[in-house]
């Protein structure tokens, strides 16, 4: 395998990155193209952010749990998507909707206990960002920091702190090859937002083993109302922490003691 990197600082407004079998080219506003093929699938797809950046914590910068330091993260919460797909019978004409986040600094993982993070797109318009960073390894139910963003159909970013949101899992699914049992299906409202609704999991079994950190990553189907009103819509949840600490949590063992 290789990899290819037309590096930022040729052209800012640009970025070239190519590997063997995928490639993503950014160009100016903020049209990605994406591509790639195994010996059975291939894509070739565009996607145009309809909106423009929501800069999370109202200017980019947020915290990245009180184990370590602050993070940029931006996301182009709503990018139309257009291309095509091919499943070894010819290509499909394909059309939807698409989300990409942008998160980077000089913030440790590897002293994190975990997170839950939501990324919601309403059928009405609107959009919402959320992530828990937990404090307890043996209780999901405590959590650090917690904040995010809503975003109206009109366009208005709303930041969220903790006490803004409230998140009540439903269920939980146990993993038969890790072992973790993760939270399943959710009920999650903003109530000075007039926002409360249900997020349940497509597929149950959506774990990702890892050699870094196992995650649970799906998509959500939305259900409930905003502002008096029914709302559906998409997203997705990742979660982390679960099944256990980061393969190089030891080289941190001092900032992150054993538990008894």
């Amino acid at each position: 395998m290789w990899l290819d990197v037309g590096w930022p600082d040729r052209d800012p407004t640009q970025l070239f990155l190519e590997s063997r079998d995928a490639w993503v080219h950014r160009g100016e506003d903020a049209v990605y193209r994406v591509g790639g093929s195994t010996p059975v699938h291939s894509f070739d797809l565009t996607f145009t952010d309809t909106q423009g950046p929501t800069y999370h914590g109202g200017n980019g910068l947020i915290r990245m749990s009180s184990r370590t330091v602050d993070s940029f993260y931006y996301s182009r919460m709503r990018l139309a998507v257009e291309g095509t797909i091919d499943r070894g019978e010819g290509p499909i004409a394909v059309t939807g909707n698409a989300w990409m986040d942008h998160q980077w600094g000089n913030f440790n993982p590897f002293v994190l206990i975990g997170w839950d993070w939501y990324s919601l797109q309403m059928d009405d318009g609107a959009e919402l960002m959320f992530f828990v960073f937990r404090g307890d390894e043996d209780d999901p139910g405590v959590v650090d920091i917690a904040s995010g963003t809503f975003v109206t159909p009109t366009g208005e970013q709303i930041s969220l702190r903790k006490e803004d949101l409230k998140v009540e899992p439903l269920g939980d699914w146990t993993s038969p090859t890790t072992g973790a049992t993760y939270p399943l299906d959710w009920r999650l409202a903003v109530p000075a937002l007039d926002f409360d609704v249900t997020l349940s999991a497509m597929i149950e079994d959506a774990e990702m083993l890892n050699p870094m950190w196992n995650y649970w990553e799906g998509l959500v189907f939305i259900d409930g109302e905003r502002a008096g009103e029914p709302v559906g819509g998409a997203g997705f949840v990742e979660l982390s922490g679960y099944a256990g600490r980061p393969l190089f949590w030891w080289l941190f063992a001092d900032q992150w003691p054993l538990s008894d």
